[in-house]
């Protein structure tokens, strides 16, 4: 739209400029360019009829059909008979106004056309290198533009605008550069706010200036202070107390830690972080309930180098703690020599313990429902646990606290308190719970009202791994550490389905078939391996149930997260199959002279569950 106003302004002036409404012999149809341009381009002019004989086109332009102001070096030549086209030959010359205007008789037949464009506009591109809101008050301020100013013109056509009026702009002597460095020419204001305006400010060498005045809103560095501090008041929450430094400028990280004292001391307090923009410090820490700190802040220094006038000095007191309740949540093997397991609770008058004992035949469809066990905020309080879903009977016990401010543990028999009897080893479903927790909005990891585990009380120590091609069961004693002999493994898929059952060796080991034959899953081409199964290991998942005497373990494949083959560098198995080509090659020897023969020798086995490894049947090399 801004490209045909000037259009068309420009051919209104033209007109005007004739004489009036007198129709031209000739009509410039079109023309570029027009307006402003960032690099020289081509001219070209476009006229209504030929203007030419037809023997003139493709040949160069006679250099006097047109003029150029300012003058710069160009080639021409007739595209066709209605079109002229012009190519500068020279570098032109920024924040300048170019006129073409055409000559002899093709200047009196369009009475006299001319166009016009303004080749790269100066345009002021900010404050460059410092913080346009921390700029130095007795220091020099650096000024970007997108070409070569004169310094001297700066300083006549910039100036700083304040509340106690204008401050002018004082420049160095020097050549014409983009990035120039203006004192101002008295010292300005700690903390204050002026507008950088340009005005009227042509480049080096140019003759058009600023399009529009340039305004920016800058400011001072104040001086280095604590501007704010938090928490505040008598009756603070003393666990995971949020203390947050907020300063003036920014600082290091290491002067916030080592400036930052407090009485009594505050473990940790020196661990805390920075802002990005190193203007706030925050620390989180569990303090004692019912104390007054005091919080002293001296000898900080920021990144400018100035230095605190004064220590800052600030004091809270802290309350009661909240009331919480601190468990090992998700899935937890708890060894079978344990007291129970342990449940901490703080501040908390009584609180719930929901669990029962799950029968081996129920395992694998509670280990693969959707219910959460994410140790890390999971346990929602709108999900309680669907007893009646996974076919089990519920007990309720109820544990009562009456200490205040004083972590107290209770290490639950989870057979006596969800089972038949006391110490009684096994697979157990629990959810504590209380309703006296305030949940906290912005850390709901900090203080959930339910908290959730599956745990698994026993001595043996199950490990499970399973490959496309193979697998084994190990089994330890969680006490002792020994491999555990005679215990039968029972192997399902998520599905529920029973695949294999074996029995531990002596050294605790017991192989298993590979996935691809316990699920039947038949190998992939690498094309379909590519996209088949993109978290393979889940598709490997299998459910071992290790059992010996009374003692019960389970293992889930799919508890691996971590630790899987890619952690260590090696290329997981995405095609599957019930047998695996396993290659070696090497080359003859290390050290070769130039024009030499190079031998490789290489080695293939085939490796299947059972079978000792043999060399490919039917496959070629």
């Amino acid at each position: 739209m801004s490209w045909l106003l000037r259009s068309s302004a420009l051919s209104m002036s033209i007109a005007l400029a004739c004489g009036g409404p007198t129709k031209p012999d000739v009509q410039v149809m079109s023309f570029t360019p027009s307006g402003t341009i960032d690099k020289a381009e081509t001219i070209v002019i476009r006229f209504d009829k030929p203007v030419i004989d037809v023997k003139l086109v493709s040949k160069p332009a006679d250099p006097r059909t047109v003029t150029v102001s300012p003058a710069f070096a160009w080639t021409g030549f007739w595209q066709d008979q209605r079109t002229l086209v012009i190519d500068p030959a020279a570098k032109l010359a920024g924040s300048t106004k170019y006129e073409i205007a055409l000559t002899g008789e093709l200047a009196k037949r369009t009475k006299n056309f001319k166009l016009a464009f303004v080749h790269k506009p100066l345009a002021v591109e900010g404050v460059w290198g410092v913080d346009s809101e921390m700029l130095p008050p007795d220091g020099g301020i650096p000024i970007s533009f997108n070409q070569p100013v004169r310094a001297a013109d700066v300083a006549l056509h910039c100036k700083l605008v304040g509340d106690a009026g204008d401050i002018a702009l004082v420049a160095a002597p020097g050549v014409p550069a983009a990035n120039l460095t203006l004192k101002p020419a008295k010292p300005l204001g700690a903390g204050a706010s002026y507008t950088l305006s340009c005005a009227g400010l042509v480049g080096a060498g140019g003759n058009t200036p600023l399009d529009q005045p340039y305004s920016l809103a800058v400011s001072t560095r104040p001086a280095l202070e604590i501007t704010a501090f938090e928490p505040e008041g008598d009756a603070i929450p003393a666990d995971q107390v949020g203390m947050t430094f907020t300063f003036s400028t920014p600082v290091e990280l290491e002067a916030a830690r080592k400036a930052i004292k407090s009485k009594p001391a505050i473990p940790g307090i020196e661990r805390g972080y920075l802002s990005e923009d190193g203007t706030v410090y925050t620390v989180n820490a569990d303090l004692d309930t019912q104390t007054s700190y005091s919080i002293e802040v001296a000898g900080l220094v920021d990144t400018f180098g100035q230095k605190q006038s004064k220590p800052a000095k600030h004091t809270f007191k802290t309350g009661d703690a909240r009331p919480r309740l601190s468990m090992e949540r998700g899935i937890y093997a708890l060894e079978a020599s344990a007291k129970g397991y342990p449940v901490w609770s703080r501040n908390i008058g009584k609180y719930e313990v929901e669990c029962a004992q799950i029968p081996k035949d129920r395992i694998v469809q509670l280990l693969t429902t959707d219910m959460n066990y994410d140790p890390w905020g999971g346990n929602d309080d709108d999900k309680p646990i669907d007893w009646k879903k996974l076919k089990v009977r519920a007990k309720t016990a109820a544990v009562k606290n009456k200490v205040r401010n004083k972590w107290q543990l209770a290490d639950l028999d989870l057979g006596k308190t969800c089972g038949t009897a006391a110490g009684q080893r096994g697979v157990y479903l629990a959810e504590v719970r209380s309703d006296e927790i305030v949940p906290d909005t912005d850390r709901g990891w900090l203080s959930p009202r339910r908290n959730r585990v599956l745990a698994n009380v026993t001595d043996l120590g199950v490990l499970i791994k399973t490959g496309t091609a193979s697998g084994l069961v190990w089994v330890t004693s969680l006490a002792s550490g020994a491999p555990v002999s005679g215990a039968r493994v029972t192997v399902f898929t998520p599905q529920g389905k029973q695949v294999f059952a074996g029995t531990t060796t002596s050294d605790g080991l017991v192989k298993i078939p590979g996935s691809s034959v316990l699920k039947q899953k038949p190998a992939k081409t690498p094309e379909e391996g590519e996209d088949e199964e993109w978290d393979s290991y889940r598709s490997q998942r299998l459910i071992a149930v290790v059992e010996k005497a009374s003692d019960l373990a389970i293992v889930d494949g799919n508890w691996s997260n971590g630790i899987q083959i890619w952690n260590f560098g090696v290329t997981e198995d995405r095609q599957g199959g019930a047998t695996k080509i396993r290659g070696f090659i090497q080359s003859d020897r290390g050290l070769y002279r130039p024009g030499e023969t190079v031998f490789f020798k290489g080695i293939a086995r085939e490796v299947a569950q059972g079978k000792a490894p043999r060399v490919p049947a039917g496959k070629s090399a």
